[in-house]
């Protein structure tokens, strides 16, 4: 598996997005990787604009996370 960029913003610096997937969410228990494979599912190259929220219950910890999967170039 490629190796996929994550970032908080909206932009990348150097780069520029030539494609965006769609909006991509999640509803996991500690998992690892979960933004990576989100986008890798959607064929992106990057993900950008995580936003996320985390809870704790008897039933254990769970995080809600929501971001963009985008293709994205190095500018010239």
């Amino acid at each position: 598996m490629s190796e996929i960029l994550i970032t908080t913003t909206g932009n990348v610096a150097g780069y520029h997005v030539t494609k965006t997937h769609g909006e991509v969410f999640s509803l996991t228990t500690r998992s690892r990787n979960m933004f990576s494979t989100m986008g890798h599912v959607l064929g992106a190259k990057a993900v950008i604009m995580i936003r996320f929220d985390s809870s704790s219950a008897n039933i254990g910890d769970s995080v809600a996370a929501y971001d963009t999967a985008v293709t994205i170039e190095k500018e010239i």
